[in-house]
Formats: C-alpha cells, structure tokens, sequence
C-alpha cells in the first residue's frame, strides 16, 4: 500500500521549484504548497479557505488609497472623465470632484491632517472638512531672494522631512519644508530615466527609475546622492501606502520597511537604506508592468498586470 503524505499546514508558496521536488516533512505534516487557489495560510502554518467576495459598489474604479480609518478615497472612471470619490464606513460614495482626465493613475499622500493627490495632469489636497480645494499657493515675499513655483503637476508623491515630493518624469522636485505650495524648481534630483517610485523611511529615500532602484541617503534632501541597490526596477504602483515594522519581518533593527513589488519578487526597504527580497528563494512572479498592493492585517495583498 503507497503511502499518501497529507498536509496539515503549510510554510507557504512556491511556484519556484517543481512541484515534484518539494519537501514534505513526514513528522509535522508541513510542506510548501506548489500551487494555491483561494486559500490563505495562517502565521501558524494552517490552510483556511479564504472568505469569500462581496460586490459592495458597482463601476469602474482604481487608484484606491487609505489612511488608517480617517480617509479612503478612489478614482471611478465615467464615460467622459473621472472622479475623486470619497468611500464611506458604509462602502456608500460621495464626491469630491468631478472633471478629471479618464484613465490617470492617481498618487496620494498625507501631509500632516491634508491629503495631496496628483495624476499628472491635475492635482488637489483634501483638508480638514473632507473637501477637495487646489492644489495651495505660494505667498509671495518681497524679502525672498529665490524664485518660487506653484507645485508642479506630476506623477508620484512622497513626503519626508517636512517636504512634498513630486515626480515629473526623471526628474524629482521637492517643495520649501512645510511650505506645501511653494517650489523652487531648481531644487531638484534628476535621474537616468523616468521616476517610477517615490518612498521614503526614516534615513532616506528610496527611488525607482524605469530600470533600476536607488537610495538617497540622509534627512537633508539638498544633500542626496544617489546609491544604486537593485539593478532592476519596482514596479510601477506597486508600493504599499502602509509601512511595517522591521521587527516583524524579523530584522533586528528599529523603524519601519517600505514595501513593493519587482520583477524578481517583493521587496522590503529597511529604515537602514538596505534592501531585502522577501521572496526570491521561493516564488517566480510574472510579467507586469502594472500593479497594485496594500497592507491588510500584517499580509501583504497584491494584484498584477
């Protein structure tokens, strides 16, 4: 009689090796699974079936962005342009503004209690009320001796070290500190392609061009250069708005890891500027040039294409 093993948890994913040369461990019941369809895996190693999807709101939406339970908003595509939609507790939606270009990618970021969003051909904030207002302006001083700009509509943003940063191709500006609408455009990082990630942790920035990923180092922006660390790029969107915790990727360090998706896996920036792919020793991920990712109880869920 041939034995069966039968697994009774599971170590995770692996699309890497042939399913026929996968290990089993004949004393715990435990074995990565070579493929997996609508199931999750427990931190402890168990095998639940995953509940299942709800329609909650009809339409064509994307560029979906939250902010713990203060602000979750999304783009809904129409037949002639698109909207800025805010999602209520209820998955109800109420608009903030209407007469936006169809089929722009849509960048979020907070900044203190204001949400900034650009799609690269407009931008906006949202404040305090919940409603959406342009993009601040600048003052201007008598006593300046620098010219100033109104922000640049760009493509991707970040915040770090009191600074909004936008991506307007290769090229990266950065606003006055805590002066959101005031830009002096030569105050600026170029790079060797178009930018495709901005996102920063506590020593720096990380960023993506269309062929490679870099960090710039150090809390004074005016002072960066930059440290190739991939020779490969993110993909683009792919970038987790939430952060997690060094520790709980088992780093032993303090600070929190950015999150995003290459085409060699998933890939954590640690608070140090160094980098580490979570899953090249076990998954081969397909070809994408688009995706998407958010953080949801400590797993990571992402969708490609």
């Amino acid at each position: 009689m041939n034995i069966v093993p039968v697994i009774t948890r599971s170590s995770g994913l692996n699309n890497k090796s042939e399913a026929g040369t996968i290990t089993y461990d004949t004393q715990n019941g435990v074995s990565d699974l070579a493929s997996a369809v609508n199931v999750i895996v427990t931190d402890a190693g168990r095998i639940e079936r995953r509940r299942v999807k709800k329609r909650v709101i009809e339409g064509e939406f994307h560029s979906i962005y939250s902010h713990a339970s203060d602000f979750t908003a999304v783009i809904q595509e129409n037949t002639n342009d698109a909207a800025l939609m805010r999602i209520n507790p209820d998955y109800s939606l109420t608009g903030l503004r209407s007469g936006l270009t169809k089929d722009k990618r849509t960048s979020f970021v907070r900044a203190g209690a204001w949400y900034f969003y650009t799609n690269s051909k407009e931008n906006g904030v949202i404040k305090e009320d919940g409603l959406s207002y342009s993009w601040p302006s600048y003052e201007v001083d008598e006593r300046k001796t620098r010219e100033f700009s109104a922000a640049p509509v760009g493509s991707h943003l970040a915040f770090f070290s009191g600074c909004i940063f936008v991506t307007v191709g290769d090229t990266v500006f950065r606003s006055e500190q805590y002066e959101p609408g005031m830009f002096d455009l030569e105050s600026f990082n170029r790079f060797s392609s178009r930018v495709i990630m901005i996102k920063p942790v506590m020593s720096g920035m990380f960023v993506s061009t269309e062929t490679e990923t870099l960090f710039l180092p150090g809390t004074e922006p005016a002072e960066w250069s930059s440290t190739p660390v991939l020779p490969y790029p993110a993909i683009e969107w792919s970038e987790s708005t939430d952060y997690v915790q060094a520790s709980r990727l088992g780093f032993d360090m303090s600070g929190n890891c950015a999150l995003w998706f290459s085409e060699k896996g998933v890939i954590a920036g640690l608070p140090s500027g160094d980098i580490v792919n979570l899953t090249e020793e076990k998954m081969v991920f397909p070809s994408a040039t688009k995706a998407a990712s958010l953080l949801y109880k400590d797993k990571l869920i992402f969708n490609m294409r």
